[in-house]
């Protein structure tokens, strides 16, 4: 189904307005918003420029709409992403590494979490809830495990590739 209706609308134009900005009748506006009669390719190119969209989205083939919020989604995470990697080439890496250490906690969290384990080893017996937040703790640990491997294999890959 084309989409002559929905744009006439959205443009706050009535059907005998449009029909007299492009020169047809009122009554062929009406038969191709209704689907009645096919609109040929030049009407169709000719609506499409003026309502300022394609010929597809006009006829309903496309969503041009869908299409600009995707592209600008993906303007957004390209700037992004380049705003990252700028960062990444023009900061001393120093800095960061006793940001994360320092300011970011990573002291407490291991202090916090040598807290837990102490309990763990004190208790005899866990309730239910427990014995849950175990087994999230457990699954938590080995992923973060996981990635602390990786991101050392890749500061050891630096490394080597300094020495050389």
């Amino acid at each position: 189904m084309n989409r002559i209706k929905e744009i006439r609308q959205k443009e706050g134009l009535s059907q005998q307005a449009l029909a007299k900005k492009i020169g047809v009748s009122y009554r062929t506006i009406q038969n191709w918003e209704n689907g009645v009669n096919q609109i040929k390719l030049d009407k169709a190119q000719q609506l499409a420029n003026f309502f300022r969209v394609g010929v597809g989205y006009l006829l309903g083939y496309n969503d041009e709409e869908k299409e600009k919020q995707i592209t600008k989604a993906k303007k957004a995470i390209i700037k992004e992403i380049q705003d990252l990697s700028d960062y990444a080439k023009n900061n001393d890496i120093a800095e960061q590494i006793d940001n994360v250490i320092q300011n970011e906690g990573l002291g407490e969290f291991l202090y916090n979490l040598k807290n837990v384990f102490f309990q763990i080893e004190s208790k005899k017996e866990y309730s239910d809830a427990e014995k849950e937040a175990l087994n999230r703790l457990d699954h938590e640990i080995l992923a973060f495990i996981d990635m602390l491997f990786e991101k050392r294999l890749l500061i050891q890959k630096h490394l080597n590739d300094l020495k050389y």
